[in-house]
């Protein structure tokens, strides 16, 4: 995410705890009022995807969707 190829949507507490001066961060106006998906193609995930999955089901309350 710090070097300029990645983006993310997260608590800014938790990513000002992440990362600090290292990203610049911006909050959304008017602020994100709706629950936020993840969606991927159906194909081994990269280490980095799979990294930040396994750390929002960890830190987040998730629903998992309806089969």
């Amino acid at each position: 995410m710090t070097d300029g190829r990645g983006s993310l949507i997260w608590y800014r507490d938790v990513v000002l705890r992440a990362f600090g001066s290292r990203a610049e961060i911006r909050s959304f106006t008017p602020p994100l009022l709706r629950p936020v998906g993840i969606a991927h193609a159906r194909r081994p995930l990269t280490r980095a995807a799979r990294a930040f999955i396994a750390h929002a089901r960890h830190n987040v309350p998730v629903r998992e969707p309806a089969r």
